[in-house]
């Protein structure tokens, strides 16, 4: 005797339901009109900044009171290779100077900008001065043994090396070494094959760290006024591992409608492609907020550091 069986497909009733209950939701007319924050423009009551980058950048403070943000991006012209800015912040949240270099792999240790390849460094993060210093050359280009360079190296504050070719011999290799001593920069050339140690010390003059982004909690300073709904993922019959191994629990999917509170400044803006989890938990992004001590401004940076954002209020 033959058994005939049937397989009836149930519709997810619980996604149904809130997918049918969001039909009866409108945005309020009052968030129609609140921009994303990369369409915030200055007001008559804040002024506002945008810096943005193609890969994650840093600020930092320098001992004079100066925020310092930098950028980087490729030219227009492709075959230009990438466009490195730095923008100096005073205490009044205006940017009063800028550097420009193209195609330059340039790194920062205390007051200094420097290239390890091209030999040189920069003083401008203090002084504002532009001139390219070169390096102070050791043995006038003479390769260093062992002995020598651990000398060098005795009491060095940073020190940084790479390999090169030996202009003897291009089978073989050196490595130049660059080393900050005493005020200093020096480079040289060695046979010294050893791991150099870690000179580089966080601490001193300016460094990344010294933007403790902390000092605002963001979970504080922003709240969330209203959140617009665009699709339901929840737990369903055909989903019974949902939010087991590395799944999200249930959430909303849309648009959030927030405002930051910096000082007693109210700046209202959206973000879309976020979740909101049910009890109305958002999952947040990637958004934090430095106010430097005694300032009437704000640094709000997202993305890594891709985009950052100077506030002003007046």
């Amino acid at each position: 005797m033959a058994v005939l069986a049937a397989v009836i497909v149930v519709p997810d009733i619980g996604s149904y339901y809130q997918q049918m209950k969001m039909l009866g939701e409108r945005l309020p007319e009052k968030y129609k009109a609140v921009p994303f924050f990369d369409d915030l423009k200055s007001n008559s009551h804040y002024d506002i900044q945008h810096f943005e980058s193609n890969v994650p950048q840093y600020a930092f403070m320098t001992d004079t009171g100066s925020l310092v943000i930098s950028t980087n991006h490729l030219s227009e012209d492709s075959s230009a290779g990438s466009i490195s800015k730095w923008f100096k912040i005073d205490s009044l949240g205006r940017a009063v100077d800028s550097l420009v270099i193209q195609d330059q792999l340039m790194q920062t240790f205390d007051s200094y900008l420097y290239n390890i390849d091209a030999g040189y460094y920069l003083t401008w993060l203090s002084t504002g001065d532009t001139i390219r210093q070169p390096f102070v050359s050791i043995g006038e280009g003479a390769v260093l043994n062992e002995a020598a360079t651990r000398e060098l190296l005795e009491g060095a504050t940073y020190a940084t090396d790479r390999y090169t070719s030996d202009p003897a011999d291009v089978n073989k290799s050196l490595r130049t070494v660059v080393v900050f001593k005493d005020r200093q920069w020096y480079t040289v050339k060695t046979t010294y094959r050893d791991f150099l140690p870690s000179y580089a010390d966080p601490q001193v003059f300016i460094s990344p760290e010294t933007i403790d982004f902390g000092l605002i909690d963001q979970q504080q300073a922003v709240v969330l006024n209203y959140f617009d709904k665009e699709y339901w993922y929840g737990n369903s019959f055909w989903n019974i591992s949902f939010a087991v191994n590395g799944q999200k629990p249930e959430h909303w999917t849309g648009t959030a409608y927030c405002e930051m509170t910096l000082n007693e400044l109210k700046v209202s803006f959206k973000k879309d492609q976020l979740d909101l989890y049910r009890h109305g938990t958002l999952g947040w992004y990637d958004l934090t907020i430095y106010q430097p001590p005694a300032s009437n401004y704000a640094l709000v940076s997202m993305e890594e550091g891709r985009k950052q954002y100077v506030i002003r209020w007046k």
